[in-house]
């Protein structure tokens, strides 16, 4: 069985998920997070806690560590997720849920799949923004000469 594996994708969504976990080794002998047998990628995870005072989502310190060695930002990554909308029957509704009536917090959830595509668009963006300063780098130094 052969299959590709994106690393730095893989070690984004268990950093932002888990904080410090084992990283992904080897493209040739681990499987993605999604694609265990035992995780279906609707699978609700944790991806914060929500304070009903402060209608704020909180990460943990870990996480945004966790992150920050993976070259991302883990409140880019709750952003991008908080502005995600899933349409049912032509009705949009928020990729993120919380309970905002049991308790002063709870954890906020959305499926693996949308954690997925978060920080997928956060790389992609990561490395757009990385070209274009190394664009206009090369125009500044040619223009100098």
């Amino acid at each position: 069985m052969s299959y590709a594996l994106d690393v730095k994708l893989e070690n984004t969504v268990r950093a932002f998920l888990a904080g410090f976990l084992s990283p992904v080794k080897s493209p040739s002998t681990e499987f993605a997070l999604r694609d265990m047998q035992s995780v279906d990628p609707h699978t609700a995870v944790m991806v914060g806690t929500y304070h009903v005072l402060s209608t704020d989502i909180d990460l943990r310190s870990d996480v945004r560590s966790a992150c920050a060695l993976q070259g991302v930002k883990a409140q880019d990554i709750l952003e991008a997720l908080l502005k995600m909308r899933l349409e049912v029957d032509g009705n949009s509704y928020p990729v993120v849920t919380v309970d905002r009536k049991t308790a002063m917090t709870s954890p906020a959830v959305c499926s693996l799949e949308a954690v997925y595509v978060a920080c997928q668009h956060v790389l992609r963006m990561n490395v757009l923004r990385d070209y274009k300063l190394l664009v206009q780098a090369k125009q500044l130094k040619s223009k100098s000469k």
